[in-house]
């Protein structure tokens, strides 16, 4: 079997260690990315948009009792356990904000997002409201895992489970050379084909 980085967050990674299995892959596990809560005010609103499955450890059940949901992808839609009123045609922003314009909500969207997010989406959809509901840092021994394992193992596959574990292998300056990359989602594979 070949080796395989997963560089996303732990608790999915059995999951995908079982998925990548069967396409012949011994998959390792070096987090680039650490999700810590921050402090924020809830909004009154009719909305909660959801661009990734991490903000639902931050929304209680009580609030989103009453929300209308709209999802990013099916990924995130299988992850929320209520009813999806809206989800994206394409699993990305471009294709998110576009179609749900055209869905023609009303009422005020909350977009709980990280610090890494963008404001893509508040630009472009009226009657948004944001928080930074966690901050995505990097594990403390995740550049020396992760040296280790592409120098010493010579391990030549990584899979990013997003744009900004994508975002943190880059900003780690450790090259690009000879190495394959595989996602899930085309909001990750169009972003690292940018690079």
């Amino acid at each position: 079997m070949k080796k395989m980085i997963y560089t996303g967050i732990p608790r999915h990674f059995e999951e995908k260690r079982k998925h990548f299995a069967t396409r012949g892959f011994d998959l390792i596990s070096v987090p680039l990315i650490q999700i810590i809560p921050r402090k924020f005010d809830l909004p009154d609103c009719e909305w909660v948009l959801l661009t990734s499955q991490s903000p639902l450890e931050f929304l209680s059940d009580d609030f989103l009792q009453n929300k209308k949901i709209a999802v990013i992808g099916k990924e995130t839609a299988m992850a929320v356990n209520r009813e999806v009123h809206f989800i994206s045609t394409h699993a990305n922003k471009i294709d998110f904000v576009q179609s749900f314009s055209d869905f023609k909500p009303t009422g005020i969207c909350f977009y709980p997002k990280s610090n890494l997010a963008d404001d893509y989406i508040e630009k472009n959809l009226p009657n948004v409201l944001s928080a930074v509901v966690y901050e995505n840092s990097l594990p403390e021994n995740a550049l020396e895992q992760l040296t280790f394992q592409l120098t010493q193992n010579q391990v030549k596959h990584l899979y990013f489970s997003s744009p900004s574990t994508f975002q943190r292998f880059m900003s780690l300056n450790l090259g690009i050379d000879h190495l394959h990359f595989y996602t899930d989602g085309t909001t990750t594979l169009d972003y690292i084909n940018t690079f």
